[in-house]
């Protein structure tokens, strides 16, 4: 797949992204530290251009064309289980799916679902979600309900979703409101040399820092295939989307990232002269962008993603209201390309 020796480059490049990012939320915020939706829209929008900017000229080396897209949609789809205490419960998938599809002599695609979380001291600010840590923890059967994208918008695919075993397949995002904004510079804040804005702790146990991994980390892991690992391994999808039924080959992770990464691409698309064709973008909808620039063919799915126009409010993130849509999940994606051996 990637190089084992660009590791190094690759993991330095996402720090310095996930960092620009975290600035880039307290810059735009309104209130003393940023909200998560806020964070999530740094990432998507900050995050895509500095993870371009510092992975493209590492991966041109040796032959590997990228291209990185990130999708903000402010609503995020619910799972439906039976909590074995409280009985029907509906929390949320997650807060951003995070995917990097490879072409080459080893397609490949790996995915993950990034709950955020914000962390004071190394430990949560806020209540715990019992329903969405056991959600994680366990992964019961599930399903999906709401509006998808394109018009009509059409539903999510019915029937019960089962992903259990999910090793790798999902995680906390933790986001320090203690790390300072400008904390990478060692000379101005010592004391914040070694402290990241974002990490990632594995939902098997406590959403805690202690035990975590950076953010940048974890992005450069998912370009490979580790022992422990980061993202999950799942089936690049062409055809049309069904979930399989009991006593066949289980595809429902495999399915749920496709469905979701279509919703979310039909969500970006919007033609005012041809609106039965078009998708739903509106201001809870935005779409950032770093095209390829040559070299080996990359994976299709990219191509399918409108980013958003000069007109659009790229400035600032949707404030923290409720909108009656739930199609689609906000979106990194990470397109590679090589050709030859690998």
């Amino acid at each position: 797949m990637i190089p084992d020796d660009l590791f190094p480059a690759l993991v330095e490049g996402a720090r310095e992204a996930v960092w620009d990012a975290f600035a880039a939320a307290h810059r735009v915020t309104r209130h003393r530290v940023p909200e998560e939706v806020e964070h999530v829209w740094a990432l998507v929008e900050t995050g895509t251009a500095r993870l371009a900017a510092e992975w493209r000229p590492v991966l041109a080396r040796r032959g590997v064309s990228l291209r990185v897209t990130g999708v903000l949609i402010h609503q995020t789809p619910k799972a439906h289980y039976d909590h074995p205490l409280d009985g029907p419960v509906k929390p949320e998938l997650g807060d951003l799916l995070v995917v990097h599809d490879h072409i080459g002599a080893a397609p490949s695609r790996r995915a993950l679902l990034l709950q955020a979380k914000r962390i004071v001291d190394g430990v949560p600010t806020s209540t715990p979600d019992v329903h969405q840590e056991y959600l994680y923890r366990h992964w019961p059967d599930f399903t999906l309900h709401g509006r998808g994208g394109g018009r009509p918008a059409a539903p999510y695919l019915p029937g019960h979703r089962t992903i259990r075993p999910n090793p790798g397949g999902s995680w906390y995002g933790l986001v320090d409101d203690d790390a300072h904004p400008h904390g990478r510079c060692a000379i101005c804040y010592p004391q914040h040399t070694y402290l990241f804005p974002w990490m990632a702790a594995d939902p098997a146990g406590p959403a805690l820092a202690a035990g975590a991994e950076d953010l940048g980390s974890l992005l450069a892991n998912m370009l490979y295939s580790t022992a422990y690992p980061r993202g999950r391994a799942a089936q690049q999808i062409t055809g049309p989307l069904a979930l399989s039924v009991a006593g066949a080959p289980n595809n429902h992770f495999d399915v749920t990232v496709e469905e979701l990464l279509r919703l979310a691409a039909a969500r970006t698309a919007s033609f005012k002269r041809y609106p039965h064709i078009g998708g739903t973008r509106g201001q809870s909808v935005l779409c950032f962008q770093d095209p390829a620039s040559g070299g080996p063919p990359l994976p299709p799915t990219g191509e399918a993603f409108v980013p958003s126009g000069d007109g659009e409010d790229r400035e600032r993130p949707p404030e923290s209201v409720e909108y009656d849509e739930d199609g689609g999940m906000s979106v990194l994606l990470i397109e590679t390309g090589s050709e030859g051996r690998e």
